[in-house]
This record gives C-alpha cells, structure tokens and sequence, in this order.
C-alpha cells in the first residue's frame, strides 16, 4: 500500500501491524512543527521537498536537507526518546 493509502484507512481491520505503526509515523510526520527561526508551521514533507507517497519508511532519510519553506532556513528533524519531533535549527557560518 502506498503511504497516502494507509493515512486514509480509518479501519484497523483493513491493516496489518506493520502497516498501523506506519500509519502512527505518517500521521505524525504529517502534523506540521514550527519553524523555531521564524515560528511558521512546517512540515516535515514539504521541509524535505518529497511527497508523502515518496517516502520510505525502510530507508533513511537523513541525507536529505530540510528547509523552512518561509524562512528556508537550514532545519534538522530531531526525534527525543519521549515526546514529539520537532524542528532543531542548522548553525549558520
């Protein structure tokens, strides 16, 4: 199933396990952060520049610079061991 398929089903009979923690991931990427440079939401999808059904949740995705889309300030998606992501900003030279 795609990612945008699997955001869409609101039915847990329709899912494997697998797929219901993946479903948890993408809702959670899909709620957007603020920007802490300049306090817009952004979100993860369009910080990355990919689209929603392009991600894959079996690789990484650190590689991939991720820009406000107001402020396109360098952003760092961080992950705390409790709590939710948020945005972390690049140090500037």
């Amino acid at each position: 199933m795609k990612n945008s398929e699997i955001l869409k089903t609101g039915n847990d009979k329709f899912l494997s396990s697998i797929d219901r923690q993946r479903r948890y991931v993408l809702r959670q990427l899909t709620s957007p952060r603020r920007c802490p440079n300049c306090a817009q939401d952004a979100g993860y999808f369009e910080a990355i520049g990919i689209a929603i059904d392009d991600l894959d949740l079996h690789k990484e995705t650190a590689d991939r610079p991720a820009r406000c889309p107001h402020c396109h300030r360098g952003l760092e998606y961080k992950l705390p061991m409790m709590g939710d992501w948020y945005w972390h900003l690049i140090p500037e030279d």
